[in-house]
Protein backbone atom coordinates (compact mmCIF):
# COMPACT_ATOMS: atom_id res chain seq x y z
CA UNK A 1 0.00 0.00 0.00
CA UNK A 2 2.99 2.64 1.05
CA UNK A 3 4.16 2.37 -2.43
CA UNK A 4 1.26 2.25 -4.73
CA UNK A 5 1.56 4.42 -7.79
CA UNK A 6 5.27 5.81 -6.85
CA UNK A 7 7.88 5.72 -8.94
CA UNK A 8 10.87 4.04 -8.73
CA UNK A 9 13.28 6.81 -7.37
CA UNK A 10 10.72 7.78 -5.07
CA UNK A 11 10.49 4.18 -3.38
CA UNK A 12 14.81 4.53 -3.40
CA UNK A 13 14.50 7.78 -2.05
CA UNK A 14 12.34 6.19 0.50
CA UNK A 15 14.40 3.35 0.80
CA UNK A 16 17.40 5.52 1.71
CA UNK A 17 15.35 7.64 4.14
CA UNK A 18 14.50 4.31 6.06
CA UNK A 19 17.88 3.02 6.16
CA UNK A 20 18.95 6.11 8.24
CA UNK A 21 15.85 6.52 10.51
CA UNK A 22 14.05 3.21 10.78
CA UNK A 23 14.60 -0.21 12.10
CA UNK A 24 14.52 -2.39 8.50
CA UNK A 25 15.03 -6.16 8.62
CA UNK A 26 15.08 -8.10 5.38
CA UNK A 27 14.82 -12.03 3.80
CA UNK A 28 17.45 -12.58 1.44
CA UNK A 29 17.87 -15.37 -1.09
CA UNK A 30 21.55 -15.27 -1.69
CA UNK A 31 21.65 -11.61 -3.06
CA UNK A 32 18.02 -11.22 -3.69
CA UNK A 33 15.89 -9.04 -0.98
CA UNK A 34 12.40 -10.80 -1.00
CA UNK A 35 10.81 -9.88 2.33
CA UNK A 36 11.09 -6.25 4.42
CA UNK A 37 10.04 -5.39 7.60
CA UNK A 38 9.75 -1.59 8.90
CA UNK A 39 9.70 -0.25 12.13
CA UNK A 40 9.54 3.27 12.37
CA UNK A 41 8.55 5.36 15.65
CA UNK A 42 5.46 2.35 16.35
CA UNK A 43 4.47 2.12 12.27
CA UNK A 44 5.31 -1.01 10.89
CA UNK A 45 5.33 -1.97 7.20
CA UNK A 46 5.84 -5.50 5.30
CA UNK A 47 6.32 -6.53 1.61
CA UNK A 48 7.20 -9.90 0.53
CA UNK A 49 8.14 -10.77 -2.90
CA UNK A 50 5.03 -12.11 -4.62
CA UNK A 51 7.17 -15.17 -5.44
CA UNK A 52 8.12 -15.93 -2.11
CA UNK A 53 4.75 -15.50 -0.11
CA UNK A 54 3.62 -18.36 2.38
CA UNK A 55 6.94 -19.26 3.27
CA UNK A 56 7.14 -17.95 7.01
CA UNK A 57 9.07 -14.96 5.91
CA UNK A 58 6.80 -12.62 7.00
CA UNK A 59 5.84 -14.31 10.55
CA UNK A 60 9.77 -14.66 11.31
CA UNK A 61 10.08 -10.85 9.97
CA UNK A 62 6.65 -9.67 12.14
CA UNK A 63 8.32 -11.54 15.08
CA UNK A 64 11.72 -9.91 15.09
CA UNK A 65 9.84 -6.33 14.49
CA UNK A 66 8.11 -7.09 17.62
CA UNK A 67 11.24 -7.91 19.56
CA UNK A 68 12.66 -4.78 18.11
CA UNK A 69 9.62 -3.06 19.62
CA UNK A 70 10.25 -4.32 22.97
CA UNK A 71 13.49 -3.73 23.23
CA UNK A 72 12.81 -0.23 22.33
CA UNK A 73 9.97 -0.22 25.14
CA UNK A 74 7.13 0.67 22.79
CA UNK A 75 3.92 -0.75 24.10
CA UNK A 76 2.18 -1.30 20.76
CA UNK A 77 2.94 -0.86 16.68
CA UNK A 78 0.53 0.48 14.16
CA UNK A 79 -0.02 -0.30 10.64
CA UNK A 80 -1.83 0.26 7.95
CA UNK A 81 -3.28 -2.48 5.82
CA UNK A 82 -5.96 -2.63 2.32
CA UNK A 83 -8.93 -4.40 3.50
CA UNK A 84 -8.10 -6.85 0.26
CA UNK A 85 -4.64 -7.88 1.64
CA UNK A 86 -6.15 -11.08 3.96
CA UNK A 87 -2.83 -12.37 3.78
CA UNK A 88 -1.54 -9.59 6.04
CA UNK A 89 -4.52 -8.93 7.81
CA UNK A 90 -4.23 -12.60 8.55
CA UNK A 91 -0.77 -12.87 9.71
CA UNK A 92 -1.32 -9.96 11.81
CA UNK A 93 -3.84 -10.84 13.87
CA UNK A 94 -2.08 -14.12 14.56
CA UNK A 95 -0.01 -11.83 15.99
CA UNK A 96 -3.20 -10.34 18.04
CA UNK A 97 -3.03 -7.21 16.06
CA UNK A 98 -6.60 -5.35 16.11
CA UNK A 99 -8.05 -3.90 13.34
CA UNK A 100 -10.45 -0.54 13.43
CA UNK A 101 -11.92 0.23 9.72
CA UNK A 102 -10.71 3.78 8.32
CA UNK A 103 -12.09 4.47 4.53
CA UNK A 104 -10.46 2.25 2.35
CA UNK A 105 -8.21 0.60 4.81
CA UNK A 106 -7.84 -1.34 8.08
CA UNK A 107 -5.59 0.56 10.76
CA UNK A 108 -3.80 -2.14 13.16
CA UNK A 109 -2.82 -1.97 16.68
CA UNK A 110 -1.07 -4.83 17.89
CA UNK A 111 0.20 -4.48 21.28
CA UNK A 112 4.46 -5.60 22.23
CA UNK A 113 4.45 -6.13 25.87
Amino acid sequence: MRFRGMSDGAVSNHAAHCLACATVYGAFDDDHLCAVAELFDSEVAFSVDGAYRQQGLGKRLFARVLEAARAAHLAAVKMDVLPENTAMRRLARAFGTNFTFEPGMLSGTCNVA
